[in-house]
């Protein structure tokens, strides 16, 4: 079954502040996460908040490493995911 991905203001702020590159990269992603939540996603933990899922991906573009963090709830009609908030952090040094 295929989920459709509602995002909160919270979200679309989140998405509003990502370099171009990575708001691509994380439209792709959440186009995965629609088709696959229960596979991608697991339960959140601290310091996200609870009786939420999380799913994380990373990304990496011009030297420049992102980790992105997709909160959401699914809906309560089993159709929808509720993009609560897409926190995300950058680092230009990373051990790979």
């Amino acid at each position: 079954m295929r989920y459709r991905a509602i995002l909160e203001a919270r979200a679309v702020e989140d998405v509003r502040r990502m370099p171009i590159a990575l708001a691509r990269y994380t439209a792709a992603q959440l186009v995965n996460l629609e088709a696959e939540p229960t596979a991608l996603s697991k339960r959140s933990h601290f310091p996200f908040r609870e009786r939420v899922q999380v799913f994380t991906f990373d990304f990496k573009a011009a030297g420049i490493y992102y980790v992105v963090n997709v909160l959401f709830q699914y809906g309560v009609d089993e159709e929808t995911l509720l993009i609560l908030d897409i926190p995300w952090q950058e680092a230009t040094e990373w051990w790979e």
